[in-house]
């Protein structure tokens, strides 16, 4: 008896001995947070794990890598970096807030704590102008509804000064506490998204401060659980300025013009498909409109759209669509995500049998020739990668940033010129070793 207990306790301290060593061990990995181009040579890669930073520098002219050394900046759990300027960065923390980094310094120059923030729970941040000062926007991840943090940011002399306030329910005419996303328009309003299971639509809020709110029932909204928002900036996408907003039910237009406000639907805002065929995930097959749209990307002239099937070409009178090759079963694949950039619509396409979901491979069509090319992203590491996020490198060339549960971020240059692929993997033990 004594001795089955003495071994169970022998096995329980190994099974710990395991998990410490497994937690300690993947700490040391680092995930790409982000990309920028922090000068008109480089392209400079964010990595960062539990508590170092590490830049990861492509240099286009002699195509090459190299490694920043490690910065200690002690910062647990970042879900976010983004480029404030061209020295400095800002880095969220669930359990710490938000830290500003100097490039040139090498140091965190300052920080917004915890109490300065709505909640520790953050969605993301956005960087842009509020009453003519740049202000950081932040949203959360939180049960209750936290509404949106502003924090005006100044640089100055190495050093950076905040003040923060909160939008909320409470304080302003947000509808909802729940907002999943913020985007910015040509004319300077601000637009909030809220999350489809508030059911609030959207809102938007001018330079002068006045408030606008729509839902399906007091504008052609084709739902008021608005999955998708996005704004055109100056130069892109369809005739005169548009904003964007995808639904299950298709997609609505607001188009500035003449300095009117014009709104239009395109979809199916009566809900056509039956309770049956959306139950079998077919409700697209009985209807012209384009529903369950699962991204948009602007294009010159054009908006390229993708729902679960197909991507789509328009132009805001005609549109086209394109199915990828080797799809797969209809419940076997789904396209997730586009990116675009130089007559080339990149899909990300996932699968729908997995648990997690994982990414198969990524489509690109190029739009003047009218035919795919199709990377399989399982060849990388012989294991089908979470996710992917794609950046621009030049007119011809983009990143993949391949992500896995266990395995380091991969970095993969694809080249439209002719279908290249490089492979510019960064072992951990390297991005470890000073």
């Amino acid at each position: 008896m004594y001795r089955i207990l003495f071994n169970n306790f022998l096995k329980l301290k190994f099974l710990a001995l395991i998990i410490f060593l497994l937690y300690n061990c993947g700490s040391l990995k680092y995930s790409i947070k982000n990309v920028e181009n922090m000068n008109a040579a480089n392209k400079v890669f964010f990595a960062a794990n539990e508590n170092n930073l590490r830049l990861i520098t492509y240099t286009e002219a002699n195509d090459n890598i190299s490694l920043s050394e490690i910065l200690n900046i002690n910062v647990p759990q970042i879900k976010n970096i983004i480029k404030i300027s061209n020295d400095v960065i800002a880095m969220a923390s669930e359990e710490k807030g938000i830290f500003f980094f100097s490039l040139s310094a090498k140091k965190i120059i300052s920080q917004i704590p915890l109490e300065n923030l709505a909640d520790y729970r953050i969605r993301n941040l956005y960087y842009n102008f509020y009453k003519k000062e740049k202000t950081l926007f932040i949203t959360y991840y939180t049960p209750t509804g936290s509404g949106v943090t502003l924090c005006t940011v100044n640089l100055k002399n190495n050093n950076t000064n905040f003040d923060c306030s909160q939008l909320n329910t409470n304080n302003s005419e947000l509808t909802s506490d729940f907002v999943n996303e913020i985007d910015f328009d040509t004319k300077d309003n601000i637009w909030f998204r809220y999350s489809i299971l508030a059911g609030h639509g959207v809102s938007r809020l001018s330079p002068d401060g006045k408030w606008s709110h729509y839902t399906k029932y007091n504008s052609d909204l084709g739902s008021s659980e608005i999955e998708i928002l996005l704004c055109e900036k100056q130069s892109e996408g369809i005739a005169e300025d548009n904003i964007w907003f995808a639904s299950e039910n298709g997609l609505s237009r607001l188009m500035y013009k003449n300095n009117e406000e014009e709104f239009k639907f395109f979809g199916d805002k009566k809900g056509g498909a039956s309770t049956v065929t959306k139950f079998l995930g077919i409700e697209d097959w009985f209807t012209d409109a384009i529903i369950n749209i699962t991204d948009l990307k602007t294009m010159p002239n054009a908006l390229a759209i993708s729902n679960k099937k197909a991507i789509y070409v328009f132009t805001g009178d005609n549109i086209n669509q394109y199915s990828p090759e080797n799809f797969g079963g209809y419940d076997k694949n789904i396209i997730g995500g586009l990116f675009y950039q130089d007559e080339y619509i990149y899909a990300k396409i996932y699968s729908t049998r997995s648990h997690p979901s994982v990414i198969k491979s990524i489509n690109i069509f190029n739009l003047k020739e009218k035919r795919w090319n199709i990377v399989n992203l399982w060849q990388f590491e012989k294991i089908d990668p979470l996710d992917a996020s794609i950046y621009s490198l030049d007119e011809k060339r983009v990143f993949f940033i391949l992500k896995y549960k266990h395995e380091d971020d991969k970095i993969i240059i694809y080249n439209t010129a002719d279908s290249s692929i490089k492979n510019l993997l960064i072992p951990t033990a390297k991005l470890n070793d000073n």
